[in-house]
């Protein structure tokens, strides 16, 4: 089962800033519900722990697509079937960050808690955490 998981908002801070923060995916257990934690092996993989239903789910991502200060795809390549990519557009002196998941849900991880229908507003939740948590990086340096 595929589910598509999306999100929009706008950071007031510079898309430079907030690509960077993006592309720190150590700190994703910070705002993204889902990670438990990330462990980056080089300026491209990274190994994964996620809680998808009861049972943590781990899996090695690759990034895809980089383009600093516009966009970051990934994909994974084992484990856990996900991939995603955020976009980050300068507007009116900050950052807007459109973000899409998907996640594929095999039949194993039904039997294990998996929920069929992930919370959509699970996107919008984190992108709001991860505002939070550039602004308040962003006015403390300044």
């Amino acid at each position: 089962m595929r589910t598509a998981l999306t999100g929009e908002i706008d950071v007031e801070a510079p898309p430079g800033e907030v690509y960077a923060r993006w592309r720190d995916v150590e700190a994703f257990p910070e705002f993204v519900e889902l990670v438990e934690s990330v462990r980056r092996v080089d300026d491209i993989r990274s190994f994964w722990t996620v809680r998808l239903g009861r049972t943590p789910q781990t899996f090695y991502a690759d990034i895809v697509d980089d383009v600093p200060e516009r966009r970051i795809c990934w994909q994974s390549t084992d484990g856990a079937l996900h991939s995603g990519r955020a976009e980050f557009e300068p507007r009116d002196g900050g950052t807007h960050v459109a973000l899409e998941t998907t996640w594929d849900a095999p039949d194993p991880f039904a039997a294990i808690g998996l929920p069929l229908d992930l919370d959509h507003d699970l996107a919008q939740r984190d992108l709001e955490r991860f505002k939070r948590l550039v602004e308040e990086r962003s006015r403390a340096a300044h």
